[in-house]
């Protein structure tokens, strides 16, 4: 067979196979949802439930055992610092303060010579009258800073025991008050960012830990923990309960993954020139929105819930809206 007859022959077979090629059908792109990844600031956070309350809320609580002699407030009342709120029978220990008058009016009577041997027994008088002041101050609750009273849970001739609760008072902003575990909120400080989030989880407002109470233990776990209050950033009914996302950690220039682009693998799934190709991630940093991944992922597009029984190394894939 001629040289020329062969080339011929060659050159057929390549037309038909090219042929063939464009005239087969296109394998199908599977439709996926992208985003890209970008660079930007991590927070690692501390989700806690929290209400709206009014801002400094204290009970008033009674310090010692006794009968309600009178309240002096109402519901609503404005008060100032040290102003008399309730008062507790204190009768008995009036009458025996007169008693100690009169002896120590006595004592104060008598002769210079007298009075020095009487020393003695002066200073114990002194010391019982002291303690019955005291006694006294105890049973007059007053206020411990300026507010507005909010309920009041007792009322006149009603007996009491030590620690019952009268009522309380507030001041006159809303907060939102949340309690965490001790060992969470371990090196927060006042002045720490936060975000308030509604049923949904969306954020609808910022806030800041404005103060930390003393430590207070639960009674039905046991464990140590926190009252915090946060400032509002925006006007909330009063008793509407959200949730306080509290800013524990900043992570600054960060590369940054949507968390709905980490397949249950641990892989993403990057899309490059119309084609999807698995790249596993080791995630240094996460909070409710982002994972953070190596630098050199940054800019890619990356494919969001992956489907993994959709989804092969090399399969063409379509981008649609995210």
């Amino acid at each position: 067979m001629s040289k020329t007859k062969v080339s011929i022959g060659v050159i057929a077979v390549t037309l038909l196979t090219v042929a063939t090629l464009f005239l087969l059908p296109l394998p199908p792109r599977t439709e996926v949802k992208t985003a890209m990844v970008t660079r930007g600031e991590m927070l690692e956070t501390l989700l806690l439930e929290g209400v709206v309350t009014y801002q400094d809320d204290q009970p008033l609580v009674s310090l010692g055992p006794g009968q309600i002699r009178q309240v002096y407030v109402r519901q609503g009342d404005r008060v100032e610092a040290g102003q008399l709120l309730f008062s507790l029978d204190t009768a008995e220990e009036e009458a025996a303060m007169t008693l100690l008058s009169q002896e120590l009016s006595r004592l104060e009577g008598l002769d210079g010579t007298m009075q020095a041997l009487m020393t003695r027994q002066r200073l114990e008088l002194c010391s019982q009258q002291a303690a019955l002041k005291g006694s006294i101050a105890m049973k007059q609750v007053r206020a411990q800073q300026d507010g507005v009273m909010g309920p009041i849970c007792c009322r006149e001739g009603e007996l009491v025991l030590e620690g019952t609760v009268l009522g309380s008072m507030h001041g006159e902003n809303l907060c939102v008050m949340a309690f965490a575990r001790a060992e969470a909120v371990q090196g927060i400080e006042d002045g720490a960012a936060a975000f308030l989030l509604d049923e949904s989880g969306r954020r609808i407002s910022g806030a800041v830990l404005v103060r930390m109470g003393q430590p207070q233990q639960d009674s039905l776990t046991g464990a140590a923990g926190y009252p915090l209050w946060f400032s509002l950033g925006k006007d909330l009914p009063l008793g509407q309960r959200l949730t306080v996302e509290l800013v524990k950690k900043r992570f600054q220039n960060q590369t940054l993954a949507p968390v709905e682009a980490v397949g249950s693998d641990g892989c993403l799934w990057v899309v490059e020139e119309g084609v999807a190709r698995p790249v596993q991630v080791e995630v240094l940093h996460q909070d409710g929105d982002f994972v953070s991944v190596d630098d050199d992922l940054e800019g890619m597009r990356v494919i969001l819930e992956p489907d993994s029984q959709k989804l092969s190394p090399g399969r063409a894939v379509r981008e649609g809206e995210p």
